[in-house]
């Protein structure tokens, strides 16, 4: 009898508290054929309000808007490498790191290529070389880590943060080739950034 009334007021405790559908609740079925499981469901849930009843940490709570089409380029002449400014911003209810998941080449020669570093400014001021000396960076969880974290669309990296913080960042590339006298080439490659949302 005091377990099944502890579990009663677990579950009041829990419906007035956060409303966390992760709560889970456990009880012993002894002596009946049956037992009665309830469920809450939740539908139309809105991933750019922090408190929607989205599990924490799940990919439903990834809602970023950047561009995925981009360019770097050098000029004859000269052995810089520079490209347009990108963007990225969160829309979520919940901060999203964003580090590199992988990085390919598709076609044409790079051989050249001395560097080629992704590169994010300040306030969430980020660099990885993605091109050394023609070979071309490995990235894997354990060892390229995040980039940068964006706050959620409210400016938040916590629950209870001031809102100081940005939800959105720029990023482009630079680095060098090896002469000013290359043969024209026009190398292409698959960036994949890894997308992972933060618990509040």
């Amino acid at each position: 009898m005091k377990k099944k009334l502890l579990s009663s007021l677990l579950v009041v405790g829990t419906s007035l508290g956060a409303l966390a559908p992760a709560t889970i609740l456990a009880t012993d079925v002894i002596g009946n054929s049956s037992a009665d499981i309830t469920i809450n469901g939740s539908l139309g849930l809105d991933n750019t309000k922090p408190d929607e009843e989205i599990e924490e940490g799940d990919t439903n709570w990834i809602n970023v808007t950047l561009d995925t089409a981009t360019i770097f380029y050098n000029l004859s002449g000269t052995t810089t490498i520079a490209s347009p400014t990108y963007n990225i911003e969160n829309n979520s209810g919940r901060p999203v790191s964003v580090s590199i998941q992988n990085f390919s080449s598709i076609s044409g020669d790079y051989s050249d290529i001395t560097s080629l570093n992704f590169v994010s400014p300040a306030p969430l001021q980020s660099a990885r070389s993605l091109i050394t000396n023609g070979v071309l960076g490995t990235f894997t969880p354990a060892t390229s880590g995040i980039l940068f974290t964006l706050a959620n669309n409210q400016g938040n990296l916590t629950a209870n943060d001031d809102g100081s913080h940005p939800s959105s960042t720029t990023f482009s590339y630079s680095g060098s080739v090896d002469s000013t006298t290359i043969d024209k080439a026009n190398p292409s490659f698959t960036l994949t950034l890894q997308l992972d949302a933060v618990n509040f």
